[in-house]
């Protein structure tokens, strides 16, 4: 290759690179825009991005944890969940999410009920309810299978959560888009396993989620 090929090939080169940053400083401007519009702020923080509202005590963060180990390697991990201090437990720890078919329902329930804390562990449950043991709740909502530790009190129906979970997962039907709710001492969340914020219809949808949780939540 000649210094003319070669010189045309890295001119090439850098408008491509150039049209491609210049098209993401104008979706991420776009993005932005629609977020403040709805009165909402973005900031980074590190692997985390993070919405927070003009007012409002709720935050919704998403984050990109690198895992070198895991195969194949250098696979990130996605999560992003919305929290809000209120409501909340004095201690007890209640998590919820849909439900599987109905033939799969006792043996799930069964399942996470009776894993040895060894496999809790090995699974992460044990950092939801501090190590304590999770036992079916029965929710009154064929919807929804609802977990919690000892002394988490009357919970209700929890059918306006059901309904919340059930608008979110029939549109976003993927198995890491399948929302686990947890109420514990330092208030609510909802996580799914994706990037909720890669367009502002469903970040949107997300937030709408939490707020409907919460609002269920307090009703109880």
């Amino acid at each position: 290759m000649d210094l003319s090929t070669t010189l045309v090939v890295i001119a090439a080169a850098l408008l491509l690179a150039a049209t491609a940053l210049t098209w993401w400083l104008r979706r991420r401007a776009a993005f932005q825009s629609a977020l403040q519009q709805r009165g909402w702020r973005l900031r980074t923080d590190g692997d985390d991005t993070v919405v927070v509202p003009a007012t409002g005590d709720w935050t919704l963060t998403m984050r990109r944890s690198y895992v070198g180990q895991m195969s194949p390697p250098g696979k990130h991990l996605v999560t992003s969940v919305w929290t809000c201090p209120m409501p909340a437990t004095l201690g007890p720890v209640l998590v919820a999410g849909p439900a599987p078919p109905p033939e799969l329902r006792e043996l799930a329930a069964g399942l996470v009920g009776s894993v040895s804390p060894t496999v809790t562990r090995w699974l992460g449950i044990d950092r939801v309810s501090d190590g304590r043991p999770l036992r079916p709740v029965p929710a009154m909502d064929d919807r929804l299978l609802v977990f919690a530790t000892d002394g988490i009190g009357p919970i209700g129906t929890l059918r306006a959560v059901a309904d919340a979970i059930g608008d979110w997962c029939s549109v976003y039907e993927t198995e890491r888009e399948q929302p686990v709710l947890l109420l514990d001492r330092s208030g609510m969340s909802v996580r799914v396993r994706t990037d909720v914020l890669t367009s502002v219809d469903v970040a949107d949808a997300f937030v709408t989620l939490g707020l409907r949780c919460r609002g269920a939540l307090g009703r109880s």
